[in-house]
């Protein structure tokens, strides 16, 4: 058996000179082989994290090694592989399967790691007081929260200032398990070759969200699989999610892995290590930008007889590459064959025909390196005493430097065709009524009711008139929401207002929103900021951040950026993810608060995982702006998933620059317009600068005027230009003119 484990710094931390948050140990003796990752959080909140990764890896292993000397080897023995998920996440789905003794003895384990694991960081704490540099640099509340300590003496804080992550493999001479609890990826290959992801995954882990070890409930989190001696696989690997976070889908990351295994085969586990160490660094640069490991046990001498088996795979990928690749062109080349002919064409046709004669260059190009790939894995395998036809190449991912990026086209038809409005005023203010109504609903679909809302909303209509607040404030969001009863906004805003006036906090913050956003009354900010105010001091938080809002826009209200930000940590105290958005927007932008990044990624950290789209667009830029293109893209989609035209106009940025995807002006066009389509004039002017680069000149001052038309300077300047050139409009200086006046007006300070 061999070990490997080796974690290096990200690109991130190198340039802002933190330290490496991970942690990993891999150890093989005889027959025995254990690997472990720990990836510590980071950020202010986790000052510490990377002590908390250290300790629970040597937690880890020493309470493995106290069950495989302890339990009784014949429980997985004869066991085909199992795979369990979190047990909070069997109880949310209502699934939960029967336990046996293997559960209960990996439950136990589980146990036993996050109490050790809180008794090792306690004692790290009390060994190494705060620092002076820990003083300086880390925001006072968690220093506060660091020290803070219950009625007994014992401190409360530490699990959150050590968070991390852990993935675990063990493998004996009769069976093997793995188990995690966070993000990150677990990769094992069977003595064939073939690579699977043995852990369940688990949808708590999304975008920048993560289980953790700090966790209250930690021992509920994990994930856990394991088998018997016939199922043991020949190598695993455990990767942070700074490793797969550079890949754009987990095939790319298999290959990675195999690229490390042929190492193995050919030169051993020293060289493979070493060959290791040197590329995850440009991994990161590359890739995620975060701090990256990688772990591996595998059976040498099953890797050296897999060889053929694993190019043979790498091969199989390089084909089915080559033959997308070929599709493309022959439909390049079907396109290009509607201008042979033709004598002479407009000039519309002749643009066409050359953008299509570009894309089959392209298409060339992509064939020439598939092909340099396919020759040198057709090379490795000759080695073996065997060869195979064809004349198709893998991408170079499958190098230990990989440069991965996600699939364009996949990717731009993933998102939405509807806007998902976000933080609806009812369905915030009202979600406990949704509860009660769908109680009723099934009670009356259960008694044979043809429409169980209908007759709620009779039953509270009787209650409303008699004076229930409660039935009063769910009847206006009936009528607001359309559910049971026509829908109506005068008739919600006149039993809101009823309910608000026998004192329901919530019907008053409801009250607000239908007069912030003009919705069965004429919009009136001030009447908005009064039953705000009037909701808050009733408890209702939320209240708080809209308020907070009107004074930071001046609406309704004298401006203050200063009472907004009093009103945002308020709500923001409470859980409110629109206040917790707005909130960190100030502490990065230094406006109504003090200039804070690592204070504002938390907060929008905390209001991206409640959904907010202006939280997840915002790190979605953050990403970009450290060329972590990967998160970037997966950040930026699902804030276009949940409607935000800017998040939408950046990904059709990226698409047109190839910047972390395939270049593709098809792909842009498509996100330009679904901004623009929701008004997002930048987006319209970037149709404009793909319609002019392609020389369709008609359209792009026709996509110009659109974008200038609503105040966009850079496109105001862009139309005076084409109208004094006279490309696709008319040669008019006066109109030119008019519009670089515009566009000098309107233009900013760093114009």
């Amino acid at each position: 058996m061999k070990a490997i484990a080796v974690s290096r710094r990200g690109e991130s931390h190198r340039a802002d000179g933190r330290e490496c948050q991970d942690f990993s140990l891999a150890e093989a003796r005889g027959s025995f082989a254990m690997a472990v990752v720990c990836d510590g959080h980071g950020g202010r909140r986790y000052f510490r994290s990377r002590a908390g990764a250290e300790a629970a890896a040597e937690v880890t292993r020493s309470c493995v090694s106290e069950l495989i000397e302890n339990a009784d080897p014949g429980l997985f023995t004869s066991k085909p592989v199992t795979g369990r998920e979190a047990l909070t996440t069997e109880r949310g789905k209502k699934d939960l399967r029967k336990w046996d003794e293997r559960d209960e003895l990996m439950h136990r384990l589980f146990g036993a790691i996050a109490v050790r694991w809180r008794d090792r960081i306690a004692g790290h704490a009390r060994e190494h007081p705060l620092t002076e540099e820990e003083r300086q640099k880390v925001p006072r509340e968690y220093l506060e929260a660091f020290e803070a300590r219950d009625g007994s003496g014992e401190r409360t804080g530490l699990p959150e200032t050590y968070g991390c992550t852990l993935i675990c493999f063990v493998r004996t001479e009769s069976f093997w398990l793995a188990f995690q609890i966070g993000d990150g990826k677990c990769i094992a290959f069977s003595p064939e070759g073939k690579w699977s992801e043995p852990v369940p995954w688990d949808e708590s882990c999304f975008l920048t969200s993560t289980t953790s070890l700090c966790d209250d409930g930690a021992p509920d989190e994990f994930r856990y699989c394991y088998g018997g001696r016939k199922t043991l696989p020949m190598a695993v690997f455990l990767g942070s999610d700074g490793v797969d976070g550079s890949f754009g889908d987990t095939r790319s990351l298999a290959d990675f892995y195999v690229g490390i295994l042929k190492l193995i085969g050919r030169s051993g586990g020293e060289d493979a290590e070493a060959e290791l160490g040197n590329a995850l660094p440009e991994l990161s640069r590359r890739g995620s930008g975060d701090d990256v490991s990688v772990a591996c046990c595998c059976d040498e001498s099953a890797v050296v007889r897999a060889q053929r088996s694993l190019i043979e795979w790498q091969l199989s990928c390089v084909e089915s590459d080559m033959d997308a690749a070929r599709s493309r062109k022959r439909s390049l080349e079907a396109e290009l064959g509607k201008y042979q002919g033709r004598g002479s064409l407009s000039g519309k046709d002749r643009i066409d025909r050359n953008l299509c004669l570009k894309e089959i260059d392209r298409a060339d190009e992509s064939r020439k390196e598939l092909n340099q790939r396919y020759s040198e894995l057709a090379a490795e395998l000759r080695g073996y005493g065997e060869t195979r036809a064809g004349d198709g190449a893998a991408e170079s991912a499958g190098t230990l430097s990989g440069d991965s990026v996600p699939d364009g086209e996949k990717a731009a038809g993933s998102v939405s065709e509807e806007r998902k409005e976000a933080g609806n005023c009812s369905e915030e203010a009202l979600g406990h009524s949704q509860q009660v109504i769908g109680r009723a609903a099934d009670a009356g679909a259960a008694q044979g009711n043809q429409d169980p809302e209908r007759e709620r909303a009779l039953e509270l209509l009787r209650k409303a008139k008699q004076g229930d607040a409660e039935s009063q404030g769910l009847l206006g969001y009936l009528y607001e929401t359309g559910r049971g009863v026509p829908q109506s906004f005068p008739e919600a805003l006149r039993w809101y207002g009823e309910a608000a006036r026998n004192g329901s906090a919530i019907a008053m913050y409801c009250l607000g929103r239908l007069h912030e956003d003009g919705r069965g009354a004429q919009q009136d900010f001030g009447k908005a900021a009064q039953y705000y105010s009037k909701a808050a001091r009733r408890g209702e938080q939320r209240s708080l951040g809209r308020l907070g809002y009107l004074y930071e826009t001046g609406r309704g209200v004298t401006q203050s950026l200063r009472d907004a930000a009093d009103c945002y940590r308020k709500a923001a105290g409470s859980g409110d993810a629109f206040a917790e958005y707005r909130l960190g927007l100030m502490h990065l932008t230094g406006q109504g608060a003090p200039r804070n990044p690592w204070r504002a990624e938390e907060l929008l950290i905390k209001a991206a995982r409640q959904g907010n789209p202006g939280a997840v667009y915002e790190l979605g830029i953050m990403c970009l702006r450290r060329q972590s293109f990967e998160k970037a893209f997966l950040l930026l989609r699902k804030a276009a998933e949940l409607g935000h035209d800017g998040a939408m106009k950046s990904l059709g940025d990226m698409y047109r620059d190839g910047r972390g995807v395939r270049h593709s002006f098809e792909n842009a066009i498509l996100f330009y317009r679904k901004a623009a389509a929701r008004g997002n004039a930048g987006a319209a002017s970037g149709i404009g600068d793909i319609y002019f680069f392609s020389q369709k000149y008609a359209e792009a001052a026709a996509w110009y005027c659109r974008a200038a038309s609503r105040g966009y300077a850079e496109a105001q300047r862009k139309l005076g230009q084409m109208y004094e050139k006279g490309y696709g409009v008319a040669q008019d200086h006066g109109e030119a003119l008019k519009w670089f006046h515009l566009a000098d007006k309107n233009r900013g300070p760093s114009w």
